[in-house]
């Protein structure tokens, strides 16, 4: 079983942009916070897998944006916001193989401060049961 669950998260975020912000070398960064919760912890959720990392680097959350873009691109249910030109928050579904796959993307920092998080999921939870979890944090 944790072979499997070891397996789901490496290769969960494969073929997409904002892997590699999900990398063990990526989360060693002192800027970088990460979670990540898998079997009875993400399925009581309806999920797989969670991870979310969180960034305190406007350098860092400016390639983020680009590649949440870009993957969200492919997505088939999206929802965003954009704030002084830059995308503020971001709901994107997109299928995977026999599941769902979800990224979510808050940039709630400042010029001064930045701080923004972004999560990818995968599961058999739908768009809306997501939303609705996302909107209980």
């Amino acid at each position: 079983m944790m072979l499997l669950a070891a397996f789901i998260t490496a290769s969960a975020q494969e073929g997409l942009n904002i892997a590699k912000y999900f990398s063990q070398d990526f989360s060693k960064s002192g800027k970088v916070s990460s979670v990540t919760l898998s079997g009875n912890s993400a399925a009581k959720f309806g999920l797989d897998l969670y991870k979310s990392v969180t960034v305190v680097d406007n350098a860092i959350i400016s390639s983020m944006e680009k590649a949440v873009k870009a993957d969200g691109a492919k997505a088939y249910d999206k929802q965003t916001a954009f704030r002084k030109g830059r995308l503020h928050f971001g709901f994107y579904a997109l299928k995977g193989k026999d599941c769902n796959r979800f990224i979510v993307f808050l940039n709630s920092g400042t010029d001064v401060d930045p701080k923004a998080m972004l999560i990818y999921m995968v599961g058999d939870a739908s768009p809306e049961e997501v939303k609705k979890m996302m909107q209980k944090f």
